[in-house]
């Protein structure tokens, strides 16, 4: 079955700590935190929240996301590199790096795993779907991602479509994570478990979405039958 991961970026450890209890009572399987809409997160607000998620039974994605692909990290990138392994130190069960960081950063693959994480390999594009998106997924699928995702952005119905299918090609060799963004990638968050997502996101209320088009997890589960979804598609 596909996981329903909550995202959750908040700008301070008390509302981040509140959401994750909110998303814990939701019933989700994974909180993704997107420490990057901490400005420039210390180990003191990091391991805190990794230990509360950990606390309600759930499993943790870090993600400390870059500016250059639409993060909210406020420090220096040589910081932001240093936090993706003390995310893993902090027993984050998985760690987000965008492929971009990993081409131009050697050791970090290896850093991270050697702390017992997992390597999430990520690409995001603000802007449109690609023709190639079953290339870009091949990129990632040959590094050492245990997981790959690929986040674009919908104009058309037909650009989800073409990212259902490249994410079910890719989910045959890894988990794999196919998402379009905006509201013409809706289809892309409600049919992942047809298709073989390793998870899909959504927000803990309607008001704090982490990527455009992404539906609360309330909307995904009453609105448009979820659960029903996972289910049939497992």
């Amino acid at each position: 079955m596909t996981n329903l991961c909550a995202s959750i970026g908040e700008n301070t450890l008390d509302k981040l700590l509140a959401s994750i209890r909110h998303a814990y009572d939701q019933g989700v399987d994974i909180c993704e935190l997107r420490f990057d809409a901490l400005g420039n997160p210390g180990r003191d607000e990091i391991e805190p929240a990794i230990a509360s998620v950990h606390d309600h039974g759930l499993e943790v994605i870090a993600t400390v996301r870059a500016p250059f692909e639409g993060g909210l990290f406020a420090g220096a990138e040589v910081d932001r590199l240093k936090l993706l392994p003390a995310c893993a130190d902090a027993g984050a069960d998985y760690v987000d790096v965008e492929l971009q960081t990993l081409r131009i950063t050697g050791g970090l693959a290896d850093s991270i795993a050697r702390r017992g994480a997992k390597l999430i390999v990520s690409t995001h594009d603000f802007e449109r779907t690609r023709d190639d998106i079953d290339d870009i997924f091949d990129i990632m699928l040959d590094s050492a991602a245990d997981v790959v995702k690929l986040a674009t952005t919908a104009n058309s119905i037909a650009d989800s479509i073409r990212m259902l299918l490249a994410t079910e090609r890719a989910s045959r060799r890894k988990d794999a994570i196919g998402v379009c963004m905006g509201e013409a990638g809706l289809i892309t968050r409600l049919l992942a478990p047809r298709f073989g997502a390793f998870l899909t996101f959504a927000s803990v209320t309607p008001d704090n979405a982490t990527a455009p088009g992404q539906i609360s997890v309330a909307d995904l589960r009453t609105h448009f039958q979820w659960d029903a979804i996972n289910t049939s598609g497992s």
